[in-house]
């Protein structure tokens, strides 16, 4: 197949592909570390003991980040949003750069007739046996019949072991780098080139 205007004519750049990967996995992290301030724990009503005349250190509350069972000074914070921006444009830019790195090194195929009836992990193990068994991304493009539940040809694919397998609207810089062999269908073709900024492809 042929690809539209100059969309895999790129040279790909490590600088780039890496901030792709950074905010991709940083998108991915879920964030779920929160601690509680000196104001969120429990206790602190009443002054500990009187400001002079007891010979200790003064202090105003038990729940001050220095009183063991107090509140944390600096620690992690779910309504902090650390999250990397990235232009859409540098985003897009990388997936390109990562499927022309693949084609560079004549690891990309495009896949005629991957499509199956029914669930058939048999059959999606030869597909992988034939390109000897290594790590493998596989681009779908027969598209999910409800949101959340995965098409037949996922099923077929997503249990065997290194097999990562993708509907083409799911295809990112990450898991194409991570893959020593790119299969998409060419069900899908259409699709990832309409990412990449295409309306469409000559065959």
């Amino acid at each position: 197949m042929k690809v539209p205007g100059d969309l895999l004519d790129v040279k790909p750049r490590r600088d780039v592909l890496h901030a792709v990967v950074v905010w991709q996995q940083n998108r991915r992290r879920r964030w779920t570390a929160h601690t509680k301030t000196r104001s969120e724990v429990s206790g602190g009503g009443a002054k500990p003991w009187k400001q002079k005349g007891t010979g200790r250190a003064r202090s105003g509350s038990n729940t001050s980040p220095v009183w063991r069972g107090g509140g944390v000074a600096l620690g992690p914070r779910k309504k902090i949003d650390l999250a990397v921006s990235l232009p859409k444009k540098v985003r897009k830019l990388g997936l390109r750069m990562a499927l022309a790195d693949r084609l560079q090194a004549d690891k990309l195929r495009i896949v005629k007739g991957l499509a199956f009836d029914s669930p058939d992990s048999k059959q999606a193990a030869g597909i992988q046996s034939a390109f000897g068994g290594t790590k493998m991304l596989v681009v779908v493009g027969d598209g999910r019949t409800q949101k959340g539940v995965a098409s037949v040809t996922e099923r077929s694919f997503r249990n065997l072991d290194r097999v990562r397998v993708l509907q083409a609207e799911g295809l990112n810089v990450y898991d194409i780098l991570g893959a020593e062999v790119v299969l998409i269908a060419e069900s899908a073709v259409e699709k990832v080139f309409a990412r990449l900024g295409a309306s469409g492809v000559a065959a």
